[in-house]
C-alpha cells in the first residue's frame, strides 16, 4: 500500500491530467473499485486496460490470485490491442516460462516489436536475449543495436558513457 501512496504522491506533484489523477486516488483508495474498472475497460477492447489485468493475475495484485497461465490471455489481448507494453510482459512471460512454455525466441520477438513501439525496457530485454544467444535465433552481434535503441527511447543506462 506504501508504494500505490508515493505513486499517488509522485503523480499528484508531476500534475497529470484529470483523468489520471482520479484512476490513480482509485487505484489507491478504493483498489477493488480499481480492479472493476480495468476488468470493464479491457472487456470493451481498451488494450491498456487487458495488459494491466494480465500484470493483477501474473503477480496476484488488485483482489487476483497469483496466476501466471490466467495472465496470459490478457496480456496478448493487450499487444494485439496495440499495447507494446502488453507485448514486453508477454515477452517476459515466455522469456521465464511463466504461464506458458519457456520460448526465448517468441520473448525475443515480443521484446523487439515492443521496442519497435518505443519501450526503452523491451529494447534492454531484447539486447540482453541477443548478448545471451542460446542457439535459438539471437545474435549476439545485434546486442548493441538494440543497447542504442534502448538509448534512443530514454534508457539512459543503455547510452554510451
Amino acid at each position: 500500500m506504501r508504494l500505490h501512496v508515493a505513486a499517488l504522491a509522485f503523480a499528484l506533484a508531476c500534475g497529470p491530467a484529470g483523468d489520471d489523477v482520479t484512476r490513480l486516488r482509485t487505484m489507491v483508495e478504493d483498489p477493488a473499485a480499481y480492479a472493476r474498472q480495468v476488468e470493464a475497460e479491457c472487456a470493451a477492447a481498451k488494450a491498456a486496460s487487458c495488459t494491466s489485468l494480465g500484470v493483477h493475475h501474473a503477480f496476484g495484485t488488485y483482489g487476483r490470485a497469483k496466476d501466471p497461465a490466467a495472465a496470459i490471455p490478457f496480456l496478448q489481448r493487450g499487444c494485439d490491442g496495440g499495447d507494446p507494453n502488453g507485448c514486453k510482459e508477454l515477452g517476459v512471460m515466455y522469456q521465464y516460462g511463466r504461464g506458458v512454455p519457456q520460448d526465448r525466441t517468441r520473448a525475443r520477438a515480443h521484446f523487439e516489436g515492443a521496442c519497435d513501439a518505443g519501450v526503452a525496457l523491451a529494447c534492454t530485454y531484447a539486447a540482453e536475449l541477443h548478448a545471451k544467444a542460446d542457439g535459438d535465433g539471437a545474435d549476439p552481434a545485434l546486442a548493441p543495436a538494440w543497447r542504442a535503441k534502448a538509448c534512443a527511447a530514454g534508457s539512459k543506462s543503455e547510452c554510451p558513457r
